[in-house]
């Protein structure tokens, strides 16, 4: 009967807490695109969160694309090649030049909605003529499934950057090519997002010539400098060993009773949650607009703790590589003693870079004295430092100098990369 009245609150709290989320999703004209092949079989989460919605638009992604005035595609079941199920949102302009967008770690794509549209950078894109798609990646909410893995496996949760950069952003790619009529696209990625961008056409040339721009907006490849306080603190206390050895494959994004807390707390003292976000991402209050962060909270996703070890791994070696199992493991997975690193100076892609000096995770020093010094500098096109944004502001500012500097770079990108194929 405790386990029955349990789930009984579980499912109310969750409904409570993501109404604004999930019951105004459900009555928004999303169209829907099933992309899973015929006869597939897909498992989730577990019951109760596939009652709530998973593999749907449970970020809430489409919702506020709708809300905002404009129309929204849900491309579900987007099959990589590993086994897992991918959701993405498409801003539909069709015929237009393609700009896809991609998150971090402990987000998802709903980050990249959640703004004003006079200071969102997707919204933006679209105005500006763009057909604007936006990634989910594996794991968080709308990415719940797999051909034959339970979330509630070990295995199903042993990914990080390398398994975005080779299985999801390809996925995406190859879906938007597919479906968008346009042989060529700019990735604007955050975070992991970017860094995930680079591994992969580091490893995967062929998709050079799939991204005519790399957008990089706070790339997470060298954290040597970071005074992120959840990276240190695991870094120093073993905390990842402590959460393997405990079991413990994920952290949730603060669901289902947290997120009616996270979501209700938001609501009532913006201000306080504003303050914690900074925290976390770096102090950097006048820039956010902390009357939205009830509206930011829901972009709050799952994260793997091997994800984390990852990026432990990043802050601990200051080198770039995938991720390092030990000497014995590595030689099965890599057939090397050693994790090989990601061989991001042989990108060729042009590569606009945009940083922070208030950024506690992706650091001044660690762009300028390690990542530039393994790029190739003629792939650096465009440079931007600003020195009052955090971590979070380059999808969160409440202002839009920045953005429409980007917004003009695309479009003046787009430009040339059509004339030089009119050309061709």
């Amino acid at each position: 009967m405790l386990r029955v009245w349990c789930c009984v609150m579980l499912v109310a709290a969750s409904a409570a807490g993501a109404v604004r989320v999930s019951d105004a999703a459900l009555r928004t004209p999303v169209a829907v695109v099933d992309h899973a092949e015929p006869g597939a079989t897909l498992r989730y989460v577990g019951t109760l969160r596939w009652l709530l919605g998973a593999g749907g638009d449970r970020s809430g992604a489409a919702r506020l694309a709708v809300e905002a005035g404009y129309p929204a595609e849900v491309h579900r079941r987007v099959p990589t090649d590993d086994g897992y199920f991918l959701t993405a949102l498409r801003l539909a302009n069709p015929g237009k030049p393609v700009v896809l967008f991609t998150h971090g770690l402990m987000t998802n794509g709903a980050a990249w909605v959640s703004n004003l549209p006079h200071n969102d950078l997707a919204f933006m894109l679209y105005d500006a003529g763009f057909d604007v798609w936006v990634a989910h990646f594996r794991g968080t909410k709308d990415s719940l499934a797999h051909r034959y893995l339970s979330v509630h496996s070990q295995q199903y949760w042993d990914f990080s950057v390398t398994e975005y950069a080779l299985y999801d952003l390809p996925a995406m790619l190859d879906l938007i090519t597919a479906n968008a009529g346009q042989r060529s696209v700019i990735l604007v990625g955050h975070s992991e997002g970017a860094s995930s961008a680079l591994a992969m056409l580091s490893l995967l040339p062929r998709y050079a010539d799939t991204v005519s721009l790399l957008v990089a907006l706070a790339p997470s490849a060298y954290l040597q400098h970071s005074t992120q306080p959840v990276i240190s603190f695991a870094s120093k206390f073993h905390i990842v060993d402590t959460m393997k050895l405990l079991h413990i494959t994920h952290f949730t994004g603060f669901e289902p009773i947290g997120s009616f807390v996270q979501g209700s707390v938001c609501h009532l003292m913006p201000r306080f949650c504003s303050v914690t976000m900074n925290a976390i991402a770096g102090w950097d209050l006048p820039n956010m607009n902390y009357t939205r962060t009830e509206v930011f909270v829901q972009a709050a996703d799952t994260a793997s703790t091997h994800h984390l070890a990852h990026l432990v791994q990043l802050y601990n070696t200051n080198r770039f590589g995938m991720f390092d199992y030990g000497p014995k493991i590595n030689l099965r997975v890599y057939l090397s003693a050693d994790a090989p690193l990601f061989p991001i100076g042989n990108v060729t892609t042009p590569v606009a870079l945009f940083y922070g000096g208030k950024d506690c995770l992706v650091s001044k020093i660690d762009i300028e004295q390690n990542l530039l010094r393994v790029l190739r500098p003629a792939t650096i096109v465009h440079r931007k430092f600003i020195p009052t944004w955090n971590h979070l502001d380059f999808m969160w500012s409440e202002g839009n100098v920045v953005f429409k500097e980007i917004v003009q770079l695309c479009v003046l990108w787009a430009e040339n990369t059509t004339a030089r194929r009119g050309q061709a």
